[in-house]
């Protein structure tokens, strides 16, 4: 039997004093009364990349990593056990999904405060039942898994010549700035700054991060080689939708390498991306 439950519900205490100050909750608190909302934002990024995906089931937690069919990009998400009001394993399961069709059901759930979130698979799974609780109703779905084999990876160590640590709200402000002119976007490390630019057909862009000498953003630096990679935007899209639920970003180049991005979670999970970036001949 496989189980695991989310509750969205924020302490009375917290609840009330926030009422009483009109403070709105800040990014930690968001992160924790969200994660409903963080699972959906990893199943709509590995929707993104791949239509069929194994989610692998422990007493540790759950695991997801794949590749693209383009071996492109590799994503590996790890949620410990922690990560869940209750979690279940008497066995390891896998489950094969077809991911766009469980996103489906993910999209109609109104997460919000004082909701639930449940999945639960017997020992031989043929389906994952899924349920969600609000205040006024419970709702049930079952998904047909499927067998999908998928490969499992070991990951090399890598020699990166540049690496960059900021909050992941500059990350995203950084993203968002760099636009959307252009196929690809080029991730550059010179001069003890991380740059992000385009170069459309009609418009050129590029956002240069300050580090904590030059701006007051919290953002570390480290380049032993300047490096510059061009990764396409449709990975990058994938990895912003989860960014802003996590409270970090550790971004890794180096050369002839894959970029890595690495999102660490509260409970000592992990959201990670390998991606790699364009060659000179495409």
């Amino acid at each position: 039997m496989f189980e695991l439950r989310i509750d969205e519900k924020r302490p009375v205490e917290e609840e009330n004093s926030q009422k009483r100050t009109k403070k709105q909750p800040d990014d930690e608190e968001k992160n924790t009364i969200m994660r409903t909302a963080l699972f959906r934002k990893i199943i709509e990024s590995v929707a993104e990349i791949v239509d069929d995906v194994d989610i692998k089931i422990t007493q540790d937690g759950l695991s997801i990593q794949f590749m693209d069919a383009m071996n492109v990009t590799m994503m590996n998400v790890f949620l410990p056990e922690s990560t869940f009001d209750m979690f279940r394993c008497d066995k390891p399961l896998t489950l094969g999904l077809k991911i766009k069709e469980f996103l489906k059901v993910m999209r109609v759930l109104k997460i919000e405060a004082n909701t639930s979130f449940y999945l639960r698979s017997e020992d031989n799974p043929e389906f994952l039942n899924i349920k969600f609780e609000t205040e006024a109703c419970t709702s049930d779905y079952i998904i047909k898994l499927q067998n999908i084999g998928s490969e499992s990876y070991d990951i090399p160590a890598i020699e990166f010549t540049a690496e960059a640590e900021m909050k992941s709200s500059d990350f995203l402000v950084m993203r968002q700035s760099a636009g959307n002119f252009a196929e690809y976007i080029t991730i550059e490390a010179s001069d003890s700054s991380i740059n992000f630019s385009q170069s459309g057909e009609m418009i050129g862009s590029k956002t240069k991060t300050k580090t904590s000498e030059t701006g007051k953003y919290d953002i570390r630096v480290n380049i032993t080689e300047d490096v510059s990679v061009e990764i396409s935007m449709k990975y990058m899209n994938c990895i912003t939708k989860t960014a802003g639920y996590c409270p970090n970003v550790r971004m890794c180049l180096g050369v002839n390498a894959p970029v890595f991005f690495e999102f660490k979670l509260k409970e000592g999970g992990h959201i990670n991306y390998f991606i790699a970036p364009k060659m000179d001949d495409e």
